[in-house]
């Protein structure tokens, strides 16, 4: 039996390892001690279709009482995962699956990509290369989760009608053998399983609507119709989400659709809060480098102007700073 755990109890996580466990395996779970602490008093709540799930996952906050894993998800927030990447050292060895499903661009974006920043690791995620060293490459199988989920007051879970999750490779070797273990665990959670031949274009197509509507939400506190409903807003969407197109190009990566069909995609999903919208109203501290931090430092090192991107970072990184005494990691 495969030794399995979660990393991280927030949204995603939460209903990953729920539905993992309803699913006969013996899933683990690393969470923050207070998340750790909630899960031991009230156990893992997750409200599906009208019904309630409540799971108790063995869940510690420390990954020496889980050891080496046959295959750990990663489910936590990027700027978590760069901050607390030594203390996940002991869950990997060398033939430990390595499932990332954090939003935004990821560690291991252009390792084993054939573009103009093959191998290039990017400061606002990985500032001192610890991920890329715990966490190799090699070992990666990324993951782009459509799920909108969020947590309410009482800290239920609540996950969209959408459970669709792609699967892909970085590096592509022909074996397929952690592909097809990965995407046997997911589909046997009842999760909707794509595999894609190139995983960086199925991250840059989520990351091209995520990018101007995650920190447009937060700064204005809109859900996503609204923002697409204005004239005014929606036309800094679109020119931001121009910009990201431009240096996909550069990338070799093909949207394959046109930013209006990506965002009629979006707004057919209805009012929904952005990722960045719930972590502020939840006093988190929201992922800001993942998601837009690094398009901007893309586009300097591709000498493409993002004058759009960079004026909305900058803005969102003020927000962050002035309620920062307010925020948790």
């Amino acid at each position: 039996m495969q030794s399995v755990t979660v990393v991280g109890a927030g949204a995603i996580g939460s209903v990953i390892a729920s539905r993992l466990q309803r699913s006969g395996v013996d899933v683990k779970l690393l969470a923050t001690r207070r998340s750790a602490e909630s899960i031991w008093r009230c156990g893992m709540r997750v409200n599906e279709d009208g019904r309630q799930y409540t799971t108790r996952p063995f869940v510690t906050d420390n990954a020496e009482e889980l050891g080496v894993q046959d295959v750990v998800l990663l489910c936590m927030k990027g700027h978590s995962a760069t901050a607390g990447a030594n203390s996940f050292a002991p869950l990997v060895g060398p033939k430990t699956i390595i499932v990332s499903a954090q939003n935004g661009i990821p560690w291991w974006y252009f390792h084993g990509f054939e573009c103009a920043l093959q191998g290039q690791r990017l400061n606002c995620v990985d500032p001192a290369g610890e991920l890329v060293r715990i966490f190799p490459p090699q070992q990666v199988v990324g993951c782009v989760i459509h799920m909108a989920s969020r947590i309410d007051e009482e800290g239920v879970v609540h996950p969209g009608a959408k459970k669709q999750f792609i699967v892909g490779e970085p590096f592509r070797d022909g074996s397929h053998n952690k592909l097809d273990i990965v995407a046997e665990l997911l589909s046997g959670a009842g999760f909707g399983i794509e595999k894609s031949r190139q995983i960086q274009q199925s991250v840059w197509l989520k990351l091209w609507g995520n990018l101007p509507l995650n920190p447009l939400s937060a700064l204005t506190g809109a859900t996503c119709d609204r923002l697409l409903d204005d004239a005014l807003t929606r036309g800094l969407v679109l020119g931001m989400m121009e910009e990201t197109r431009c240096l996909g190009c550069q990338l070799g990566v093909d949207p394959g659709m046109t930013a209006e069909q990506r965002l009629n995609e979006i707004r057919a999903l209805g009012a929904i809060k952005s990722s960045m919208l719930q972590d502020f109203e939840a006093g988190r501290m929201p992922e800001v480098d993942p998601i837009i931090g690094a398009a901007a430092e893309i586009g300097r090192l591709l000498s493409q102007p993002t004058p759009s991107i960079d004026a909305v970072l900058g803005i969102v990184r003020q927000l962050v700073v002035t309620r920062s005494s307010q925020l948790s990691p």
